[in-house]
């Protein structure tokens, strides 16, 4: 917390709380929040903050063959909200569209093409 207030200020950059979680549909379930034990991932984190330019470490691996594994660690580029509120509307739109993240080690496979070709160590998550 206190590096993620010394970027913040550093750079003039906002701070997002990024506040995840499910809705469910059973309509016996008044408060609609999905039960957390219902996912596999035990790295599942509902709650992060972050801004531009903080660092950020994956908790999963991903796809290890190419740079994305537990541990491998990154700096926030970009920060897309499709709406006025950013990650301030408590209730239901409150995370980004996607979060671009430069991981230094990705190496993408002969093929493929990276999501910035400016900067090819640039990934976008969805």
């Amino acid at each position: 917390m206190t590096k993620l207030k010394e970027t913040s200020e550093k750079y003039k950059v906002p701070v997002a709380r990024l506040n995840c979680h499910y809705e469910s549909n059973k309509p016996n379930n008044p408060a609609r929040l999905a039960e957390r034990h219902h996912f596999k991932n035990e790295n599942y984190q509902d709650l992060v903050e972050i801004c531009l330019l903080s660092r950020v470490s994956l908790t999963d691996n991903f796809i290890p063959e190419i740079g994305l594994f537990n541990g491998a660690r990154g700096t926030v580029v970009e920060m897309m909200f499709n709406h006025a509120e950013g990650p301030n509307d408590n209730q239901h739109r409150h995370l980004p569209e996607y979060v671009v993240v430069d991981f230094p080690l990705l190496a993408l496979p002969e093929g493929y093409e990276p999501w910035d070709k400016n900067h090819p160590t640039v990934s976008a998550k969805q």
